[in-house]
C-alpha cells in the first residue's frame, strides 16, 4: 500500500520545514484462511491509509496555535507561516515521524480487526527509511 503526504518536524533541523514522501506501507496480518481464500480483505487495509493520502500531517497540538479563517488553517511553524486548507490536514496526536505513523496504523488496523491479528506494521518514508510498529513496539 502507499500514499502520499506532507509533514513538518519542528524540532527537527532538516524536517523542520514543509516537505511530503510517498510513503510506503508494509502490513503484516496472521490468521485463519476464511472461506474465499483470504485472512482479511486488502480492501479494508487499505482503508485505514485512505484519510492519509494527498493531506498535510500534522500534530494535533499544532491545531491549538492555528488561527481558523473559513475553511483554512493559518500555522506558525518555525517561524514560518503556513495557510492551508483546512480539508488538507490531518492532525495526528503525535509528531508525524516514520515511527509514529507506523504506530498510529498499527493502532488503526488492530481496531479493525480482532481476529486475525496485525503482526507489524512497516512504514518506508524513502527508499532505505523506515520503521515498524509491533503493537506499541517501534524498531
Amino acid at each position: 500500500m502507499s500514499f502520499s503526504a506532507a509533514h513538518v518536524l519542528p524540532t527537527d533541523t532538516k524536517c523542520g520545514r514543509l516537505h511530503g514522501h510517498n510513503w510506503k506501507v508494509e502490513v503484516g496480518i496472521e490468521g485463519k484462511i476464511k472461506e474465499g481464500g483470504v485472512v482479511i480483505d486488502f480492501y479494508d487495509v487499505k482503508l485505514v491509509i485512505a484519510d492519509l493520502d494527498h493531506k498535510i500531517i500534522l500534530r494535533k497540538s499544532y491545531s491549538e496555535e492555528a488561527i481558523t479563517h473559513s475553511n483554512s488553517l493559518k500555522y506558525r511553524i518555525n517561524g514560518k507561516i503556513y495557510i492551508f486548507p483546512t480539508e488538507d490536514v490531518v492532525f495526528i496526536s503525535d509528531e508525524p515521524t516514520c515511527e509514529n505513523i507506523a504506530r498510529l496504523i498499527w493502532r488503526r488496523l488492530d481496531k479493525l480487526v480482532s481476529s486475525p491479528k496485525v503482526i507489524e506494521v512497516k512504514v518506508w518514508e524513502s527508499e532505505y527509511s523506515w520503521s515498524a510498529d509491533k503493537g506499541g513496539q517501534s524498531e
